[in-house]
């Protein structure tokens, strides 16, 4: 994967140059593009989608969440280019791409500074028609394969030391194949102990998760068997070099 940067009047623009050539210089702004909508499905960020061409693709903008976020919605304190939120998570997706673990393709993220804060915005290529494993749990359950390759999934990016920060199980995509795919990545890190008690925590979010959203909905298709499950395969996941 080519990356590039570049300054423009507005910012600092990094980009996937095997995806495009140039950036347009109204890439990032929605009023340019003809959006499906905003959503609300990756974390804090409102998010939208449109197209660059020929790609379908999905800008995040980054804002805080609870109490803090009502007082400094989208505003960060400056510590670097390179510790911006949208530019670490850009190149975090490039490692993991690299490392063929199954997340959003990076194409771009931007950097806004003025003075000592930085505010910004991520590009990612849209996946394939998906729905979360919290969305799918409210329909139908699964079967004892299907969890135990959620498990698999989730074993492969601890065991390149990828500690999900928002690990939950509305970060989890599925598509109608099987397909697995984890996202919303912000804040998130690499680990260099691959083992130890922050692959039990970061376990532990995504129970509390879905427990959660258990008692939120009168149907949610989840029980003890199908962690265990999970469990099962997050155990015997094969390793890769």
């Amino acid at each position: 994967m080519e990356i590039e940067k570049i300054k423009t009047p507005e910012g600092t623009i990094f980009y996937n140059a095997s995806y495009i050539e140039q950036p347009p210089s109204d890439l990032f702004n929605l009023d340019a593009h003809n959006c499906s909508g905003e959503i609300s499905l990756l974390g804090r960020g409102s998010v939208a989608s449109f197209s660059i061409g020929d790609l379908s693709v999905v800008l995040k903008h980054y804002q805080r969440g609870g109490l803090l976020g009502k007082l400094i919605r989208d505003t960060y304190v400056y510590n670097g280019l390179h510790r911006a939120r949208m530019v670490a998570e850009f190149f975090l997706l490039k490692f993991m791409l690299e490392n063929q673990l199954p997340v959003p393709v990076p194409i771009a993220a931007k950097v806004v500074r003025r003075g000592p804060f930085y505010k910004g915005d991520l590009i990612t290529l849209k996946l394939p028609v998906t729905q979360t494993l919290g969305q799918l749990l409210q329909n139908s359950g699964m079967d004892e394969a299907l969890w135990r390759a959620v498990g698999q999934t989730v074993s492969q990016f601890h065991r390149k030391g990828v500690y999900h920060a928002d690990l939950n199980a509305n970060n989890i995509m599925m598509n109608k194949t099987g397909d697995i795919f984890l996202l919303d990545f912000d804040k998130s890190h690499i680990k260099r102990n691959s083992s130890g008690n922050w692959r039990v925590a970061n376990l532990n979010r995504l129970l509390r998760s879905l427990n959660k959203l258990k008692l939120k909905h009168a149907a949610f298709y989840f029980d003890d068997n199908n962690w265990r499950s999970l469990l099962k395969g997050y155990e015997q996941a094969p390793s890769h070099s």
